[in-house]
């Protein structure tokens, strides 16, 4: 609820049935009431609950091949739309560059969901996608500029016992000195045994190196809770 408030940039990833949709909806819930914003889809799979939500849905083109709608004209629509924040469903192409875009020029607290088996497979994808927009750009670049732009990526997994969990809590950040790309586990769940009804047995552990993305909750003037970082 909290990364919700200081309008962290996170991304959801999982395989497909993992429960990506679903943990971005229940994030969503904790986003405050008085933002505006606007989701961008699809399929309408989002299910928010605040008052003020413009839904955008993509339009595929009719038997004549015209009317279609993509992700990128509605990303370059959304942002007209004032939005305190903006939320996409899938993203799977070009649409990446005007997410990371809009993040950069300022609309902090994006939400966004890839389809990814793994924290650092989802930030791969991620850049690759943004290669495949043609923009032109050293790959060094591309991945400096996603890690700096994304703060969180949640990556949920379907266990074997049916139980969806969120294996991993991931910092994305950027170590300008040594140029070099961080992922950082902040949170991850650790596997210990199944037992007799088939159950996983395990444990959430954390990583309590003060996170970069502090600086976020301190501008906003959002609290963590006593002692949660070193």
């Amino acid at each position: 609820s909290t990364a919700m408030a200081a309008k962290l940039n996170i991304v959801f990833c999982g395989s497909t049935g993992s429960g990506k949709t679903t943990s971005l909806n229940v994030f969503s819930r904790h986003i405050p009431e008085e933002e505006r914003i606007i989701t961008i889809e699809d399929t309408p799979e989002l299910n928010l609950l605040q008052e003020h939500v413009v839904t955008l849905l993509t339009k595929p083109a009719n038997i004549e091949g015209k009317g279609e709608i993509t992700m990128r004209e509605l990303f370059v629509n959304s942002l007209r739309m004032r939005p305190d924040r903006i939320i996409v469903g899938e993203v799977r192409g070009e649409e990446i560059l005007d997410l990371i875009q809009s993040i950069t020029s300022g609309h902090s607290g994006s939400l966004a969901i890839v389809h990814a088996d793994s924290s650092e497979d989802c930030f791969n994808r991620m850049v690759t996608m943004m290669l495949m927009t043609g923009i032109r750009l050293a790959t060094s670049e591309i991945k400096k500029i996603v890690a700096k732009a994304v703060d969180l990526i949640v990556h949920i997994e379907l266990f074997v016992d049916g139980k969806r969990r969120i294996t991993t809590v991931t910092e994305s950040t950027y170590d300008d000195a040594n140029e070099k790309v961080i992922l950082r586990d902040i949170i991850r769940f650790n596997q210990e045994k199944m037992d007799e009804h088939g159950h996983i047995q395990g444990d959430w552990v954390m990583d309590k190196t003060r996170p970069d993305f502090l600086t976020k909750y301190h501008k906003r003037n959002v609290a963590l809770p006593e002692g949660l970082f070193e």
